[in-house]
């Protein structure tokens, strides 16, 4: 299933979530590998930011997103960074960066027909 209809669909039948964690494929052969071919989420222009937007309107207020990946971008100006980890697996594996991010304030943007 798509990310951001996952993530709509986990959203419409619980609501609001107070921890989500963020680990996607980050290649070609690793998604191919573990999910049959679906798409590396980087490979699409504004995909991470758009799955990024979901998780943000489904967090509840100081909820927290557990960001794993090789960059510690921030996706969303309702978010701080709260820590941040280097992840070291030894041998020729890649150093992975663990962010963890807070909801910190709410925007007009994430409900749809509210105002602030």
């Amino acid at each position: 299933m798509d990310a951001i209809d996952f993530l709509k669909h986990i959203h419409n039948e619980i609501g609001l979530v107070d921890l989500i964690l963020f680990d996607p494929p980050y290649s070609q052969r690793q998604s191919e590998d573990k999910y049959g071919g679906i798409t590396n989420v980087y490979t699409t222009p504004g995909y991470v930011k758009d799955i990024f937007t979901q998780m943000v309107r489904m967090l509840s207020h100081r909820g927290r997103i557990i960001k794993l990946g090789y960059n510690s971008t921030r996706h969303s100006d309702c978010l701080e960074l709260v820590d941040i980890e280097l992840l070291n697996f030894g041998g020729n594996r890649n150093d992975v960066i663990l962010s963890i991010w807070e909801k910190t304030s709410i925007s007009f943007d994430e409900f749809e027909g509210e105002e602030e």
